[in-house]
C-alpha cells in the first residue's frame, strides 16, 4: 500500500475514534461527585495576609468542633481582615457523620477558590461558607446550582406538576418549623415503585419568609431546569432542595410531612425511561455525527476511486506532468501563448523547465468527453506512438482538468493537425 493510501487510512481511522469517543461522552452522565464550588469573583486576600491567616484559623477551629452541632456560624478577626463562616449539615446525618463532611470540605473549600475573600463549596450530606462580609441570617439565592440525574421521566409534563405541588407543601412545613427542615413522599399509585421522595432544608438562621422565598426560588430552578429528570438537587448559599423517585436514607428522616393527596393520584403513573429534552439532544447530536462520518467515507472512496483512475494512466510509460509546470510553461495559458481552438478546447505552445518547446492540448471544460474517453485517448495514442507521428510527450490530469503534452512542430504544421 502506498503512502497515499495509508494517509487516507489513517485519517479514516482517527476521525471514527473522535466520533466513538464523543459518543462515549455524550452517554456519560453529565454531573460530577461533590465537591461543587462557588467562588467568588469580588476579591481575593493576599497571601500570608491577616485575613489568610484569620480564615485558616477559623477553619481549623469549626473543623475540630463541627460534630457538637450541624449548624454553626461564627467570625474571627476585626476591621477588613474578619472572616465570617458558616456550615449546615442535612439534618438526616448524625454528628459525626456532619463533622467528618465539614472536616472534607475545610480542605476543598481553600483548594478549589484560592485566595477568594468569598466562596462556598457543597459536599454530599454538608455545606462551608466563608465571606469577608456578614452575611449571617440574611437570605442569598445568587448562583444557585442545579444538579440532576442523567434518567429521564417519560411524563415530563406531568411530573412537573406532582414535584411543584410536593415541592411547595413541603416548603410550607420547613419554613414554619423549627430545624428548617422537613422531608416527604408522595405516592402516585398504591405501589413503591410511584412515589416521588422530598427534602428541604434552609439555614436556621433564616426567618421563616425568608426560608420559604429561598426554596420558592430553588423549585423555581428545578421546574425550569430540570423537571424531566428523575431526580434533581438544587444548591443554594441559603437552603438546600432534593427530590427523586429512588429511595434514599436522607428520606427517611425526620419526615414531618407525608401526603397521598387524591389531586396527584389521578392515574398519573410515572415511568422511568430514556426520553425526555436530554436524551433528544443526544440523538441528534449522534445522527448529526453519524452523517458527518458517512460523508467523511463517501468522500474517501470517492477521491480513492478517482485516485486509482488517475493512477491507471500514470502507471504506463508516459511522464505525468503536474498543472503547476504546465501552467509556468504556458506562462498561465497566456493568450499569446494560445495557438488556436479545436472540437476539444485549445492549444497552447509552451516551454518546459528543460527548455524544450511542447505544444499543449488542454480538454475543455465544456467537452462531453470524460475522465474514460481521456484515458481512452491517451493510451491509443501512446499505442500509436511512431517516428512520422507527433510524438506525445505526456500529460496531465488534475482535478477537472486533462491536458495533452506534444511534440511541438516549428512549421505550424501541429496546430493545423490538431486543431482540424
Amino acid at each position: 500500500m502506498d503512502s497515499y493510501h495509508e494517509s487516507l487510512l489513517k485519517l479514516m481511522h482517527s476521525l471514527l475514534f473522535c466520533f466513538l469517543i464523543v459518543l462515549a461522552s455524550i452517554a456519560a452522565p453529565s454531573l460530577a461527585d461533590p465537591p461543587y464550588e462557588l467562588c467568588s469573583l469580588d476579591g481575593n486576600y493576599a497571601i500570608n495576609g491577616t485575613f489568610e491567616k484569620n480564615l485558616i484559623s477559623l477553619l481549623s477551629y469549626m473543623s475540630s468542633n463541627s460534630s457538637a452541632s450541624r449548624f454553626y456560624s461564627t467570625s474571627f478577626g476585626d476591621g477588613t481582615d474578619r472572616v465570617y463562616a458558616q456550615y449546615m449539615c442535612l439534618n438526616y446525618v448524625t454528628n459525626g457523620t456532619c463533622g467528618d463532611c465539614i472536616r472534607l470540605a475545610s480542605q476543598h473549600i481553600r483548594s478549589l477558590c484560592p485566595n477568594d475573600t468569598e466562596a462556598i463549596v457543597w459536599e454530599e450530606s454538608c455545606q462551608l461558607r466563608y465571606s469577608s462580609r456578614d452575611f449571617f441570617g440574611r437570605l442569598d439565592i445568587s448562583g444557585n446550582k442545579w444538579l440532576d440525574n442523567a434518567k429521564n421521566i417519560s411524563q415530563p409534563v406531568r411530573f412537573r406538576m406532582i414535584v411543584n405541588n410536593t415541592l411547595q407543601n413541603l416548603t410550607r412545613v420547613a419554613a414554619s418549623g423549627p430545624d428548617k427542615y422537613v422531608t416527604g413522599k408522595v405516592n402516585f399509585k398504591d405501589t413503591s415503585k410511584n412515589t416521588l421522595y422530598g427534602l428541604v432544608q434552609c439555614g436556621r438562621d433564616l426567618s421563616a419568609g425568608d426560608c420559604r422565598t429561598c426554596l420558592e426560588a430553588a423549585i423555581s430552578d428545578v421546574l425550569k431546569n430540570v423537571y424531566f429528570s428523575v431526580g434533581a438537587r438544587l444548591l443554594s448559599r441559603s437552603c438546600y432542595l432534593r427530590c427523586s423517585i429512588f429511595m434514599n436514607d436522607c428520606y427517611e428522616h425526620n419526615s414531618a410531612w407525608k401526603s397521598n393527596h387524591s389531586d396527584l393520584k389521578k392515574n398519573l403513573l410515572i415511568r422511568v425511561a430514556g426520553r425526555g429534552n436530554k436524551v433528544v439532544l443526544i440523538l441528534i447530536i449522534t445522527v448529526a455525527l453519524a452523517a458527518m462520518v458517512l460523508v467523511l467515507v463517501a468522500s474517501f472512496l470517492y477521491y480513492l476511486r478517482r485516485y486509482h483512475r488517475d493512477k491507471k494512466a500514470y502507471d504506463q510509460d508516459l511522464p505525468f506532468m503536474s498543472l503547476r509546470i504546465i501552467a509556468s510553461a504556458t506562462k498561465n495559458f497566456s493568450s499569446s501563448n494560445k495557438l488556436g481552438q479545436g472540437g476539444f478546447g485549445p492549444v497552447y505552445k509552451g516551454v518546459l523547465p528543460d527548455g524544450k518547446e511542447v505544444a499543449i492540448k488542454m480538454l475543455s471544460s465544456c467537452s462531453e468527453q470524460g475522465a474514460e474517453e481521456f484515458t481512452n485517448e491517451v493510451l491509443l495514442i501512446m499505442n500509436l506512438q511512431h517516428r512520422n507521428l507527433v510524438k506525445l510527450l505526456g500529460f496531465c490530469v488534475d482535478r477537472e482538468e486533462r491536458m495533452l503534452v506534444y511534440e511541438f512542430m516549428p512549421n505550424g504544421s501541429l496546430d493545423v493537425m490538431l486543431l482540424g
